[in-house]
């Protein structure tokens, strides 16, 4: 915290949360974010990350959803953190509390999501935690450090993102529908314990038929396998409710 305060120079620093690289902090009494890299992290993903962040900073067409740098900070030569702006709302699976309501959200995600891969980022850190709604309900991407943009790829994966890739998956389209895939599995399932348990998807209102189909669909998902209906097809579209 004290080094935080000395590089913001300000006082008004706030913890707000924590995650897998980082820790986040509010900024000044009308707040901005601040996401500072957890020590240590290793010289080549913070020097990966600043490449990436400056080209997300500096992509005029990127759409105002997609929660841009507002500033990147170095210390000792090291990149230490950046800024975004504060959206003030709730993570989707606190959002989203009826199946209606995550079919809706699932299908906005995913127009979103291919929308930013044909501007050239590539959002594969896809969770629950890096998209919020707001109050007045617009969705926002708000963790875009972890993107693949251009050459550079993703700094973090996810165990079933690794599990595809190690079966020959790439970080392209198809293997951004496989993560699309996973995102919808996760959402519909409340499966965050990573179970790969079909039985969870059982609680949605499917016909005989669809929960079949859902239920084959997920398995190939869980094996990680490549070229086949988890990476070229979208589970969002077999969610046929009764």
């Amino acid at each position: 915290m004290e080094l935080v305060k000395t590089v913001y120079k300000t006082e008004d620093v706030r913890y707000y949360r924590s995650g897998g690289e980082a820790d986040v902090y509010l900024i000044g009494s009308d707040p901005y974010v601040a996401k500072v890299y957890k020590s240590p992290t290793k010289l080549a993903t913070l020097k990966n990350k600043a490449k990436k962040l400056k080209l997300i900073s500096d992509n005029g067409q990127l759409p105002d959803w997609f929660v841009r740098p507002l500033d990147i900070h170095y210390w000792d030569g090291k990149l230490f953190s950046h800024d975004m702006d504060f959206i003030d709302g709730e993570d989707l699976h606190m959002w989203c509390s009826t199946i209606e309501e995550r079919r809706a959200c699932l299908l906005e995600v995913k127009e979103k999501l291919f929308q930013l891969y044909d501007l050239g980022i590539g959002y594969f850190d896809l969770g629950a935690q890096n998209i919020v709604r707001d109050f007045n309900g617009k969705l926002f991407f708000i963790d875009v450090c972890n993107c693949q943009v251009g050459d550079y790829e993703p700094d973090l994966m996810t165990i079933y993102l690794s599990l595809y890739i190690s079966r020959g998956g790439k970080l392209d389209k198809r293997g951004l529908k496989y993560v699309y895939n996973w995102f919808c599995y996760l959402m519909l399932s409340n499966d965050y314990d990573y179970d790969f348990d079909v039985d969870k998807m059982n609680t949605l209102p499917l016909t005989k038929e669809s929960k079949e189909d859902v239920k084959s669909f997920c398995k190939t998902l869980f094996s990680g396998k490549t070229d086949n209906i988890a990476d070229c097809e979208f589970l969002s579209d077999y969610i046929v409710m009764k």
